[in-house]
C-alpha cells in the first residue's frame, strides 16, 4: 500500500499542469504516508501535515504548528513597524508560510517511505504551481488560535508579550484574493493571491503573497 501511495503522489508531482483536484489529493496521499510513520518520525512532518489539515477544515484553530505560522506572520509585522521597504515585507511575510519547507517534507517523506528513491521528486520550478492551487484551497479558510487548546498557550503568551500597538496582536491570518487593479496590474480581472492578518482591535492588513 506505502508504494501504491508514493507512485500516486510521484505521479502528481511530475505533471506539468495539475489541476486543484490533483493537489487536494496529494495532500490526502501525503497524510496517509505520514500516518503509517513510526511515532518517533511523525514530529519530522509537522508542517506537511498541517498544510494537509489545513486542506480539509473550514478553519484551523488547534494546530500547533498553524499558531507557530501565526507566531511568525506577527512576528514579521512587529520586526518591521518602522521599515519603508514593502517588498522586503511581502517577501517575509510570504516566507512565513515555509512553502518550501513543505515541499522539503514531501520530498523527504516519499524517500523514508521508499529507501530506494534517492533523488527529490519535486523541486521549486514543479512546486509553484502546487502552491497556487494549494493556496485557492484554503483561501477563506482563517487560522486562528484557540486559547483553550492545551498547549498553546505558551504561543498565545509570546504573541501577547509584544503587541502592535496597545494591547493589539495578529489574532487571525487567512487567504484571500485581491483583483489585480487594486495593485494597478493588469489584466485588471485577474486576481492576486494575499495574506489577511486581522488583529485583535479588528484591524486588517493585507498584503500580496509572493511565490518566487
Amino acid at each position: 500500500m506505502k508504494l501504491e501511495i508514493v507512485e500516486k503522489i510521484r505521479r502528481i508531482l511530475s505533471t506539468s499542469l495539475p489541476t486543484e483536484a490533483d493537489v487536494q489529493y496529494l495532500f490526502t496521499l501525503s497524510r496517509k504516508l505520514i500516518e503509517q510513520l513510526p511515532s518517533t518520525q511523525k514530529s519530522n512532518f509537522a508542517l506537511l501535515r498541517f498544510y494537509c489539515d489545513w486542506t480539509l477544515h473550514s478553519k484551523i484553530d488547534q494546530s500547533a504548528e498553524g499558531a507557530m505560522i501565526l507566531e511568525k506572520l506577527h512576528s514579521v509585522i512587529i520586526n518591521n513597524r518602522y521599515n519603508q521597504d514593502l517588498d522586503q515585507v511581502i517577501r517575509e511575510l510570504s516566507a512565513a508560510l515555509s512553502f518550501d519547507t513543505a515541499m522539503n517534507q514531501i520530498n523527504n517523506l516519499i524517500q523514508i517511505s521508499e529507501p530506494s528513491i534517492i533523488s527529490p521528486v519535486v523541486n521549486q520550478r514543479q512546486w509553484r504551481p502546487v502552491v497556487v492551487h494549494l493556496l485557492e484551497i484554503i483561501c477563506r479558510c482563517p487560522l486562528k488560535i484557540d486559547a483553550a487548546r492545551k498547549g498553546l498557550k505558551a504561543v498565545i503568551t509570546r504573541i501577547m508579550t509584544t503587541p502592535i500597538k496597545g494591547k493589539s496582536v495578529v489574532e487571525q491570518v487567512a487567504i484571500i484574493k485581491v483583483p489585480k487593479k487594486v495593485y494597478g496590474q493588469m489584466p485588471a480581472e485577474e486576481v492576486i493571491y494575499c495574506l489577511e492578518l486581522t488583529t485583535s482591535d479588528t484591524t486588517r492588513i493585507i498584503a500580496p503573497l509572493t511565490l518566487a
